[in-house]
C-alpha cells in the first residue's frame, strides 16, 4: 500500500555484448592489482559476455587473499563491473518497516553478481509516522 518513487537507470550496453572481456584472472595478476600501494580501489572488470564468470573468479581470489592478510579488518578491494552502476553501499532511510526493506534489498543484491559486495544498512534516523 506504500508507493515508493524510483527511476530506472540504464548504464552501458552489457546486454548487447557479443565479445568477451580480456582480463587476466590468474592469482598473480590479481595480487599485482591488489598490492599496488597495498590497495587499489576499485578493481575494474571490463564489459563482456564473460564478465560474470570473471567476477566470481576474481572475487574468490580476493576473499582468499583477504583472509590470509595480516590485518583482515582492513577493507577488501572493491570490484567494479563496468557497464553497471558503481554501487558500494545502500542505506535504507526512515520508514515504518526498514528492517524488512533492508532484508529485501539484501536478497535482491545477492541475486545480482555485480551487487554481491554491496553493504546494506539502515539509517539511524527514527521513523515518525505522519499525523493525520
Amino acid at each position: 500500500g506504500v508507493m515508493i518513487p524510483y527511476i530506472v537507470i540504464r548504464h552501458g550496453n552489457l546486454g548487447k555484448q557479443k565479445s568477451t572481456c580480456d582480463f587476466d584472472t590468474s592469482y598473480d595478476a590479481i595480487l599485482r592489482e591488489i598490492k599496488i600501494n597495498d590497495s587499489i580501489y576499485p578493481i575494474k572488470i571490463p564489459q563482456g559476455s564473460n564478465q560474470e564468470s570473471i567476477f566470481y573468479k576474481v572475487n574468490t581470489i580476493i576473499n582468499e587473499w583477504h583472509k590470509k592478510r595480516p590485518n583482515p579488518y582492513l577493507p577488501k578491494p572493491w570490484l567494479l563491473c563496468e557497464g553497471h552502476l558503481p554501487i558500494k553501499s545502500i542505506r535504507v532511510g526512515p520508514t515504518y518497516d526498514r528492517e524488512r526493506f533492508s532484508e529485501q534489498i539484501k536478497h535482491y543484491c545477492s541475486s545480482k553478481y555485480w551487487l554481491q559486495n554491496v553493504t546494506v544498512t539502515c539509517s539511524n534516523i527514527p521513523f515518525i509516522p505522519p499525523s493525520e
